[in-house]
């Protein structure tokens, strides 16, 4: 598949995100619900996706609070969220499948990202999408290296994961899209995501899970793959905002910094 057959996704925006460190500190119980230069979070989500013509629809699954933003006009439906996020995109796969598909095993498949994506913006989400397409794996992935953090003066913490590349380790850290084709993909790795929630700030426990351990980009798609019966691609990304997101108040401060104003960076 090239980049010139605009292969349409829908697009699931995890919602759920409630409490924790921000909650105490803007008086938000809902992350979505947080506002940057007068906007709420989940807005400047829906904004960097939303006018892309390879976005066929959006979903949202979050609070019944999010129903009366003025964005959620550009959104399909919103779904209550449930316990974890394994479940919310599972309600949102399960809606768009049967609603759109009748349980078709063949459609556009699934896009994920979050509420707390803020520092995408359009050309990112553009330039993920036609690389995506331009695979066309069955599950796909973003990373972000360490090094493009630090050449963008970048110094939010993030969790890596060291990855050999020739003579030495990089150093990369999971980004806010990925990619899954069917619902299917999801239920052999129940249990491994689970697992790698409980290790998810140890990297070398990450690998461990994975079976992963000393092994590079390449072989790490592969035994994804193995793991999913199914080609994945790891779309190791040149834009350091693919790789944050918004979980403290520390990291509220670099979003209102990084994003300048209502219209975007500056």
């Amino acid at each position: 598949m090239t980049s010139d057959s605009l292969r349409k996704y829908n697009l699931i925006i995890m919602a759920g995100g409630t409490g924790g460190p921000l909650q105490e500190s803007t008086g938000h119980a809902h992350k979505a619900m947080i506002e940057i230069h007068g906007k709420p979070m989940i807005e400047w989500v829906i904004d960097a996706f939303a006018d892309n013509p390879r976005i066929e629809r959006i979903v949202v699954v979050g609070p019944s609070e999010l129903d009366d933003l003025a964005c959620m006009e550009r959104v399909r439906k919103r779904l209550p969220a449930g316990s974890n996020i394994v479940q919310n995109a599972l309600e949102g796969m399960t809606y768009l499948r049967n609603r759109f598909y009748f349980g078709a095993a063949y459609h556009p498949g699934y896009l994920i990202s979050y509420c707390d994506a803020v520092f995408l913006n359009a050309e990112i989400v553009e330039e993920t999408l036609v690389a995506f397409a331009e695979r066309d794996a069955d599950v796909a992935l973003t990373y972000v290296e360490k090094a493009t953090f630090e050449k963008a003066g970048l110094h939010a913490k993030r969790t890596y994961i060291p990855i050999p590349d020739k003579h030495y380790d990089k150093h990369f850290t999971g980004g806010t899209i990925c990619y899954a084709a069917s619902m299917r993909l999801l239920t052999p790795v129940l249990t491994k995501i689970h697992e790698m929630r409980k290790v998810r700030k140890d990297p070398m426990g990450l690998l461990n899970v994975l079976g992963c351990a000393g092994k590079g980009i390449a072989e790490i798609e592969t035994r994804i793959g193995e793991i999913l019966d199914a080609p994945a691609h790891i779309h190791v990304s040149a834009h350091p905002e693919i790789g944050m997101d918004v979980d403290k108040p520390s990291d509220l401060e670099l979003a209102e910094e990084w994003l300048g104003g209502p219209d975007g960076p500056g």
